[in-house]
């Protein structure tokens, strides 16, 4: 059996259901008897209350925004379906490891409990709670309860819901189970969630395991953030109207980290939607395996952004293994174990383990997106028709530049391990191993990458295709290319188109690329601007160093080869390059190979230089070119194996033969040997095959003093193989020229002879010409000329044309790389169109100083000058050279800082009684002039500076001027002064702030002092301060005269911004005030718990109400209007933000019930020694306790009388009610009653039963009533009171007949007036009547003849004093249907046509004697005959009044054979039934027809008379009904019940 309890809060109600408690019947009675007793003094506006045991809900609850409810460890609440709990307040669930609180469902789904944003702030926690059977676990509205252990288990659509800026504080949550009850029937995707944060929600969330839900264990939406760690989901799948993953991120910021994430449909799903909002989860050290699609997936949900995007996300020490494997839910699903899809993000230490399918995939990507430290092993998709992508371990696709790739490894890729397709990244170290494709995979991408290994894949270990722009620096690959079926696709390093254009900056480059036992070293096909840099190749398998091909180039350009170190040991060449226009530099073939095959692309120029080659069966072979340069090559190869030239333009610089002393030229190849290493006849097999000799000519003019001689002419004159050239040298007389050709052989004619060549050298009109010289070798040629003296060569170096100097500045004059072919000794002269001679002339003159202030230096005057240098030599040769430089007195330059600043529009706002600062510091005079300097006011002040100007002055001004310009002004002593305005505006000053802040603890219950000592006002005003809180509102205003200068008080809670304002009185400075900010931050104030009565030590009786009190207790934080009378005697805060919800529990020996929730009340106490508790908690600190011992004797019943009332009075006919039911023995001892009156020598009552209503009869006087309670202990306690009781009429009682009973027809009616009394005994007369009148007697008991119909009879009985009394009653006495019988007829036969008297003779009962009418039909061949019959004595009856009615009526029959007669009787509406006889008619010649006429019409006739009676029957059965329903009608004369309470 439930009971209900009601807790009165603040004019309301709330109500809850418990469960009885199972405790003894002892301690449950005195907890009623506390209950009973307990009384609030005053009722504070915070109600405590307390669940414990089992609470039914049906109709759900409300929690107040003014209630705390407190739930005791085991307590089980029961929801009703579709109801909440919804808190507005505060809650407090108290669960513990071993006794949980349970929440569940009465039946159906219950919708859990919900925080709405009013419970924000009021310390609501939850601890060790279980959540079942709900469609919602718990919602959170802008509220930050406290939770810790929460299990939710099997909630329809979210177990912990949170919205509009929740932030809640969650330690081990636990959700098992999701959805499946909604799963294929929800109407809403928002089914099977866990814990969501939406709309701002920011909680902290330390523990999180999650299982078996349908679509997402933690969601985030809305600009939603928070930290949440430490999670553990598992198996999150089957989401059909929204995408199922382990965590969803949707338009938010939050840091998720330490989490764990197996077998869902998608681990972590990022998708960024909304613009306004920002999407970058932090996920840190997470780990996903087993998962049916996507471990993680980063996306932006709007692919046409794909050119805006940002930073998604940003992911640090991840794991995800097993994506789409066999032990994921269902095989072969997968998508990739990572994917970026229209997003950025920043992924740092992601370990990607044995997924089957891409282990990252990133697409329409850009500069936003960072990898950095990624581990793909055994990553990519197992499913046969798979495409590059899906095999992959890492695959990117569309990246905009520069995606960044950092310490990237990819291992055992069933793909390629790095797949590079459409796009471009930067990066560094990456390492790709034992990939059953490529090492890394490059399409169309324009990769930077330093740092490379790629090693044991079974394709290329790195390969470049349609891409340009590429930069790959410090590479290193080896064994690669097992599975390669041609040479192109198993290279260390595969280029294939890799550039299809020449152009600058976007070259594919290769910087230290080395390949170790690779299939291939280098492969390069149809590729241009390839740029090979510092390479190397270490024996690869097929021999092959490079591998080149470039038939199927769309575009021609050349690849570089700068630096390579290629050893080979095979007999094939270690370098093949077909159709390939290039330049190799510092290139060396060594081992064992067979050298260099080469052909060109097109006519561009090829080249090799630097280079060596080395070649056992082959040494070098070029075919093909238009032009190619060779130099400074070694080619070190067998003798039988010369390098050969097949259809080739080749010029050769500077190379050297070792092993071969020759060439061999074919198909009309030129070869031009220049300045190179002897050389024999080649081996050729066509005529127009050619050799040239050819050397180089390094030529010098020099005078007779071996100078060389600038801008000389040569003519270089031979005798065969080549045109005479004319040269002119450069500034220095030497230069080297050539080459030129000094031998030739062809294979026609063999060698020819050696050219010879003659220089002539010519200067100034003089020529010489030199020996004749054979070219077979490099020559030097010296042509001497033997010059007469030449003028000296001027090199002047300053000052340049057209500079400017100042007054005083110094002015280098700097010839001094002047010299003289002759060796002549050099004079310089300096002289100056406006100063005349400067310096000179003088050997030492060619570096001179003008202006330098030193004696002996030359000085510029001020003007424009024309500086004429002339250098001459000894024997008076001389050169000229001029320029023009400026010499200016240029004015001072003046630099003026102000403070206060000046405006842009020239404007000074400067206090009354302050000075201007005016800088002058940065003031000087190009020349070093002496400087005057002075400011000059409107108003006629002059002030002059002091000396020197450059320094920085204090000025004061008139401070009756209000507005002014005052001008500074600077004067050098020849220019016009500088000078510079600004306006004065002079205003008064607002007072400057100068405070102190002095607190005396951090908390809002600690002192706070603020000081404006030192504020002051600069003209003197009256000074006005103020210090208002942001959270406060205004703490104190006041003026210093009057109110001091000073504060000091409390702050609320919270982080204040105080602002301190000062100002004056002035009019100018209306509405103007100075301010200073101050930001303290005040922490919650613990509560106060005094228990102020009962103190301790006090000592009672159980009888006693204790008037309890709190007064002390309260908290700073709490608002006084919440408490009872203003919070008089208690601890509170006047100030409006402060809104601490504070509890108050009493508690008696530490039971789970409150004692009170008041902070002051009435109550007693049951016996016994108690430990009285007072517990405030605000339920943001730390709650407050204290105790006091109270020591309780046993006492005798209380007594508690109802009725009667003391002096109250009533007549001796009424009885007087004893109630003193809510009597009770405060020990529960049980008690009995005795009541005794002065008047009556017995007792009233003798030790009843005071539980019950006693009414007894007291006679007339006065009563003196005393009253005892006796308890089983013999403790008793007395009570009395007066009672007068007066005369009274009599009391009237019919006994009989009961009112509305019915009587049958006839039936006496019995009148009996048993019961009737006169409490004084003087009874004298008693009367029965009718309500009209009528008399029916005066005996006590007679009885009365009463006709049918309805009856009120009346009993009067009067007294001695004339007073009467009566009292009526209503009956139904019935009416009868009358019945025949004995119907006779005589004679009993007749004749036909005769005159004849029959006698007609029936009896009549009607028990109610009204019937009247008594009739007959005669019937003869179908003629009725209606006779009446009569009981009165005539017309044949013989007794009137007998009951027998007759008739004696005349007939003469006609030739029917019978008469039938047939009787009735009628009372009323009602008819009896009908009696009928039959008589012969006697006629012999018609008996038949006679016989056959009274069969056919009697029939008839019986037929219609049973009809009659059917309708009579009916009719009377309906009367009956009638009556008995108007009986039951007459609720007037009805007794009221017995009521349960009276004996």
């Amino acid at each position: 059996m439930a009971k209900h309890t009601t807790i009165p809060c603040c004019n309301r109600v709330v109500k809850m259901r418990a469960e009885t408690n199972r405790t003894p019947r002892r301690p449950l009675l005195i907890a009623a008897i506390m209950l009973l007793s307990l009384a609030p003094i005053a009722t504070s506006s915070t109600t405590v209350i307390v669940w414990s045991g089992i609470v039914n809900l049906p109709d759900g609850v409300v929690i107040e925004d003014d209630q705390v409810l407190q739930v005791q460890p085991g307590t089980e609440i029961r929801i009703g379906e579709g109801e909440l709990i919804e808190i507005n307040g505060r809650l407090s669930v108290l669960g513990t490891e071993n006794e949980q609180v349970i929440v569940d469902s009465i039946d159906g789904k219950h919708d859990g409990i919900h925080f709405t944003s009013d419970s924000r702030g009021l310390g609501s926690s939850i601890s060790h709670l279980k959540i079942e059977n709900a469609s919602r676990g718990i919602k959170i509205v802008d509220s930050d309860p406290i939770m810790n252990n929460i299990t939710v288990l099997n909630a329809d659509f979210v177990a912990v819901d949170l919205l509009s800026s929740a932030n809640p504080q969650i330690t081990n949550l636990t959700m098992l189970g999701g959805g499946q009850d909604v799963h294929g029937i929800s109407g809403t995707w928002r089914y099977g969630i866990g814990l969501s944060l939406g709309s701002g929600s920011a909680p902290i969330v330390n523990g999180l395991l999650a299982d078996s839900l349908i679509t997402r264990a933690l969601n985030v939406w809305g600009g939603s953030g928070g930290m949440i760690s430490d999670l553990s989901i598992t198996n999150v799948s089957g989401a059909t109207l929204a995408v199922s993953s382990g965590i969803w991120v949707e338009d938010s910021v939050l840091l998720i980290s330490d989490t764990e994430i197996e077998k869902s449909d998608n681990g972590v799903f990022i998708r960024h939607i909304s613009e306004g909002f920002t999407t970058r989860p932090t996920l840190e050290n997470i780990s996903i395996s087993n998962s049916k699609y996507r471990g993680m997936m980063i996306e932006q949900y709007n692919r046409s952004k794909w050119s805006d995007l940002n930073v998604n996300a940003i992911i640090r020490n991840a794991t995800v293994s097993g994506t789409g494997g066999p032990d994921s839910e269902t095989q072969g699903l997968a998508i990739a174990a990572v994917e970026l899809n229209t997003s950025g993000a920043f992924i740092e230490g992601l370990n990607l383990i044995s997924n089957y399918a891409t282990g990252l995939k990133a697409y329409m990507i850009d500069g936003t997106s960072v990898f950095r430290n990624i581990e793909s092993s055994d990553d990519g998709s197992r499913n046969p028709g798979s495409g590059p992508g899906e095999k992959a371990g890492i695959y990117l696709r569309s990246a905009s530049w520069p995606v960044t790739l950092e310490e990237i490894s990819v291992t055992s890729a069933q793909g390629s391990g790095i797949l590079l397709w459409k796009g471009g990244a930067a990066g560094h170290n990456w390492t790709t191993t034992q990939n059953g494709g490529v090492g890394i995979d490059v399409r169309e991408f324009h990769p930077e990458v330093v740092g490379i290994t790629s090693s044991m894949n079974q394709l290329s270990g790195v390969r470049v295709m349609d891409s340009s722009n590429v930069w790959i620096e410090d590479a290193l690959t080896s064994g690669n290319g097992a599975m390669a079926g041609i040479n192109s696709e198993g290279a260390g390093f595969s280029f294939v188109r890799s550039n299809d254009f020449v152009s600058s900056g976007k070259n594919v480059s290769c910087i230290n690329c080395s390949s170790d036992g690779d299939k291939v070293g280098f492969s390069i096909v149809d590729s241009i601007d390839l740029q090979l840099i510092g390479i190397s190749s270490v024996s690869p398998s097929s021999g092959l160093a490079i591998s080149g091909e470039g038939t199927n180039l769309q575009k021609n350009g050349p690849v570089l080869i700068r630096g390579a170190d290629l050893n080979t040991n095979s007999i094939n060449p270690a370098v093949i390059m077909q159709s390939i226009d290039a330049h190799l530099l510092d290139v060396s073939i060594s081992g064992v190979s067979g050298g260099l095959e080469w052909s060109p692309a097109s006519s561009s120029e090829s080249s090799m230089m630097n280079s060596q080659i080395t070649g056992i069966s082959g040494c070098a072979s070029f075919s093909g070119f238009d032009s190619m340069v060779i130099g400074n090559v070694i080619f070190n190869c067998t003798t039988q194996n010369p390098p050969s030239f097949h259809s080739s333009n080749v010029s050769m610089n500077d190379v050297e033969l070792i092993g071969p002393s020759s060439l061999n030229l074919s198909s009309g190849s030129v070869v031009d040997w220049i300045s190179s290493s002897p050389i024999t006849e080649p081996s050729s097999d066509d005529d127009d095959d050619l050799l040239n000799i050819s050397w180089m000519i390094h030529a010098e003019a020099v005078n007779q003093n071996g100078y060389g001689i600038p801008y000389a002419e040569l003519n270089l004159s031979f005798d065969s193989l080549q045109q005479d050239q004319i040269l002119t040298l450069p500034y220095s007389g030497r230069s080297n020229t050539g080459p030129y050709v000094g031998r030739t052989w062809n294979n026609s004619a063999g060698w020819s002879s050696v050219a010879s060549v003659q220089g002539v050298c010519s200067y100034d009109g003089h020529s010489n010409s030199t020996d004749i010289l054979l070219l077979d070798q490099d020559i030097s040629m010296v042509c001497e000329i033997d010059l007469p003296n030449q003028p000296p060569f001027i090199i002047w170096e300053s000052p340049q044309e057209g500079s400017v100097f100042g007054s005083s500045d110094e002015v280098i004059l700097n010839a001094s790389h002047s010299w003289d072919m002759d060796d002549d000794a050099l004079t310089y002269s300096w002289t100056s169109s406006i100063d005349g001679g400067l310096a000179g002339p003088s050997t030492e003159s060619s570096y001179v100083t003008a202006n330098s202030g030193h004696e002996g230096d030359p000085s510029l005057s001020d003007g424009q000058h024309t500086i004429t240098l002339e250098v001459c030599d000894a024997t008076g040769l001389c050169s000229t050279e001029q320029r023009s430089i400026e010499l200016l007195n240029l004015p001072p330059s003046v630099s003026v800082e102000a403070s206060p600043q000046i405006s842009p529009f020239g404007v000074m706002s400067l206090g009354m009684t302050r000075n201007a600062t005016v800088d002058l510091s940065g003031t000087y005079d190009p020349e070093d002039d002496p400087l005057q300097c002075w400011i000059q006011t409107s108003y006629g002040a002059n002030m002059s500076l002091s000396p020197p100007c450059n320094e920085v002055f204090s000025v004061g001004f008139d401070q009756s001027e209000d507005a002014f310009t005052a001008t500074v002004s600077v004067y050098d002593g020849s220019n016009q002064p500088v000078s510079w305005t600004f306006t004065v505006d002079h205003f008064n000053e607002l007072p400057e702030i100068n405070h102190s802040i002095t607190r005396l603890g951090t908390t809002s219950e600690d002192m706070l002092s603020i000081s404006f000592e030192g504020t002051l006002d600069p003209e003197g005003d009256a000074l006005h301060l103020s210090i208002e809180s942001d959270l406060d509102g205004i703490i104190w205003s006041g003026i210093e005269e009057s109110d001091g200068n000073s504060w000091q008080g409390r702050l609320s809670k919270g982080v204040h911004v105080l602002t301190l304002s000062a100002w004056d009185n002035s009019p100018e400075n209306s509405g103007r005030k100075s301010y200073d900010w101050e930001e303290i931050e005040v922490m919650n104030s613990d509560p106060r718990s005094v228990i102020a009565f009962p103190y301790e030590g006090y000592v009672t009786d159980s009888s006693n109400l204790i008037e309890f009190s709190a007064i002390g207790s309260g908290d700073q934080d709490l608002h006084c209007l919440e408490l009872p009378e203003g919070g008089l005697g208690l601890l509170c805060s006047t100030r409006e933000s402060s809104n601490d919800l504070v509890s108050v529990v009493w508690n008696l020996n530490g039971q789970l019930e409150p004692l009170s929730t008041e902070w002051s009340f009435q109550s007693r106490l049951p016996e016994g020694n108690h430990l009285l508790s007072l517990t405030v908690d605000d339920g943001l600190g730390n709650p407050a306790y204290s105790v006091v011992n109270v020591s309780v004797s046993p006492s005798a019943p209380l007594i508690v009388i109802d009725s009667p009332k003391d002096g109250s009075s009533s007549k001796s006919n009424e009885k007087v009610v004893f109630d003193l039911r809510n009597s009770f023995d405060t020990d529960a001892d049980s008690f009995s009653m005795t009541i005794y009156s002065d008047v009556s020598e017995t007792p009233i009552l003798q030790r009843s039963n005071p539980n019950q209503i006693h009414e007894r009869y007291l006679p007339t006087g006065q009563h003196n009533l005393t009253i005892t309670l006796e308890d089983s202990t013999g403790l008793s306690r007395t009570s009395e009171l007066s009672l007068v009781i007066l005369p009274s009429a009599p009391v009237v009682t019919i006994a009989s007949p009961q009112d509305g009973r019915f009587f049958p027809p006839g039936d006496r009616v019995l009148l009996d007036s048993t019961g009737t009394v006169d409490y004084d005994g003087d009874l004298l007369l008693l009367e029965w009547t009718l309500a009209d009148g009528t008399n029916l007697g005066s005996d006590p008991i007679m009885e009365a003849d009463l006709p049918p119909g309805q009856h009120i009879i009346v009993l009067t009985a009067k007294d001695s004093r004339g007073t009467y009394g009566q009292d009526s009653i209503s009956i139904m006495v019935g009416s009868s249907a009358p019945f025949l019988s004995s119907l006779s007829v005589s004679p009993d036969s007749l004749y036909s046509k005769q005159a004849q008297t029959i006698k007609i003779q029936v009896s009549l009962v009607d028990l109610d004697g009204t019937s009247e009418q008594v009739s007959a039909v005669l019937t003869v061949s179908g003629n009725p005959t209606v006779v009446e019959l009569n009981d009165d004595g005539a017309f044949g009856d013989s007794v009137p009044g007998d009951g027998v009615w007759s008739r004696n009526v005349q007939v003469s029959p006609d030739d029917s054979d019978w008469m039938r007669i047939d009787v009735w009787a009628r009372d009323g509406d009602t008819v009896s039934p009908t009696l009928t006889v039959t008589i012969p008619i006697e006629d012999d010649d018609s008996d038949s027809e006679i016989i056959q006429s009274i069969l056919t019409w009697g029939g008839v006739a019986i037929a219609l008379l049973g009809i009659i009676g059917i309708a009579i029957a009916r009719s009377r059965r309906a009367s009956t009904i009638a009556d008995i329903e108007m009986i039951d009608s007459w609720g007037g004369f009805t007794s009221n019940p017995d009521d349960d309470a009276f004996e």
